[in-house]
């Protein structure tokens, strides 16, 4: 019999162990923003906070912050705008805001793990400068985190835009006009506190009754010469208004009206308007020319239009320094061309022209009219190179020179007294009527004397204008 012995066999067993190490937690973040990032003074933008949770584990309690405005940013309304959370767990605690208050702050807040809250608080510029705010979020635990900084550009808000407009390019001595005054805020997010001053100058007053229409609201001070309005109110952004005032003038010659618009930011801009006190352009019916005639004068008082005579003038040239040039247009009454040609009018001098001798006695048309429409259009030369023609006249300044004057003397067929001798007529000198010239009757006139000139017959081109004035004496 034989005896086994059991064998052991021993195997070796390898144990592995595996380790995960776990990061420390990390604190919360907070990025911001304003939106948008640049606003006027005055303005609001939209402050967005945003709070995360970075632990993907861990959640963070007693999430808060106290964000402390720079200068110049205020809050523009109380609490949150809007506001949400993302996370397990989440909770908004709220947010301290005062209007008008520096600070912003977030209550305590419990944000789940890899979550965030986010809200959003409106706040506004109150002086132009580049804002830089920053914030930093902590816990009751892990305390600060990274801190989020955010930049506001606060631009100076525009001016009030002030124009303003003469209701005519002229106004005679008493008579009567207007003037609008316009006011606009050119900012598109920012209402303007407005005050205007216009202060006449010589030759315009305000008239009674002043014809006031007022869109603004607000509130006058009147006198003769002087005009103070308080807007009394905001201007809303945008927006625009409309003063209205009637004027007379009291002076022949150009005036022109300075006004001044300001707010209460301390801005300011001006605007300003000319207008003719006189009859810068006369037009007048001419009548009763187979019976008398007619008489235009020119006169040139020479006052406002001295400037330096050039260095070089084109030989041949008409000397202009200071002349008036006086285009004459006469009209049969159904409104054909009967005649045009140009007076120049030497500083203090006095040209004249007779209806019938000069006006009519070469007449385009197959028949002298017995009647006529004269219409004058006097201008100053840029120089002594700028000649005197009718067919190119150009734009007329607007207003005329300062002193221009013009008249007609008119026959008319009836005794001047009880048992006169037959054969004499009452004379009457009356001033032209203004009236004013449109772009397309300028072309119009200009056009047609120009026509008359090429053809080179001769007709409907006026006699040359007389030195000295003529007197009313039958022809």
């Amino acid at each position: 019999m034989s005896l086994f012995k059991p064998q052991i066999s021993l195997v070796a067993c390898a144990t592995y162990l595996s380790t995960i190490l776990l990061g420390a937690p990390t604190p919360p973040s907070v990025t911001k923003a304003f939106t948008p990032a640049t606003i006027t003074a005055g303005a609001t933008s939209t402050l967005m906070f945003t709070v995360t949770n970075p632990n993907v584990g861990t959640p963070l309690t007693g999430v808060t912050f106290v964000d402390t405005f720079p200068a110049n940013l205020v809050l523009a309304a109380t609490g949150t705008q809007t506001a949400s959370c993302t996370g397990v767990g989440s909770a908004f605690g709220g947010v301290a805001a005062t209007l008008g208050g520096t600070t912003v702050g977030l209550n305590s807040t419990v944000i789940g793990p890899g979550g965030g809250c986010t809200f959003t608080v409106l706040v506004k510029g109150t002086a132009a400068g580049t804002l830089n705010n920053t914030v930093t979020a902590s816990d009751t635990v892990l305390g600060a985190g990274t801190p989020g900084i955010a930049t506001l550009q606060v631009n100076a808000p525009l001016p009030p835009v002030l124009s303003k407009s003469f209701g005519t390019a002229t106004v005679g001595v008493n008579g009567l006009t207007t003037v609008t005054l316009t006011l606009m805020n050119p900012n598109p997010t920012v209402p303007l506190d407005v005050n205007v001053g216009d202060l006449l100058p010589a030759g315009l007053m305000f008239a009674l009754p002043n014809g006031l229409i007022n869109t603004c609201g607000g509130i006058f001070v009147m006198l003769t010469n002087r005009l103070e309005f308080d807007f009394n109110g905001t201007l809303t952004p945008g927006g625009s208004c409309t003063l209205t005032v009637n004027v007379t003038g009291t002076i022949d010659g150009p005036a022109t009206n300075f006004s001044l618009a300001g707010s209460t930011a301390g801005l300011s801009n001006s605007a300003r308007a000319t207008i003719f006190v006189g009859e810068p352009f006369q037009v007048r019916y001419t009548a009763n020319l187979a019976i008398g005639d007619s008489v235009i004068n020119f006169t040139n008082t020479g006052e406002g239009l001295r400037v330096p005579v050039p260095a070089a003038p084109v030989a041949g040239a008409p000397v202009q320094n200071a002349n008036l040039c006086v285009n004459v247009y006469a009209f049969s009454p159904d409104e054909q061309l009967v005649s045009c040609c140009s007076c120049l009018v030497t500083p203090d001098g006095l040209d004249s022209l007779s209806a019938i001798n000069d006006l009519t006695s070469n007449t385009l048309t197959p028949g002298r009219p017995t009647s006529i429409v004269v219409k004058l259009l006097a201008t100053t030369g840029t120089g002594a190179t700028t000649a005197c023609d009718a067919s190119t006249a150009g734009t007329p300044a607007n207003p005329l020179t300062n002193g221009l004057a013009a008249w007609g003397t008119t026959i008319h067929p009836l005794p001047v007294t009880v048992g006169s001798p037959v054969g004499t007529f009452g004379i009457t000198e009356t001033r032209f009527v203004p009236a004013l010239l449109s772009a397309a009757e300028l072309t119009r006139i200009t056009t047609l004397c120009g026509f008359i000139q090429i053809t080179g017959s001769g007709f409907g081109i006026c006699k040359s204008c007389r030195l000295g004035g003529l007197g009313g004496v039958k022809q």
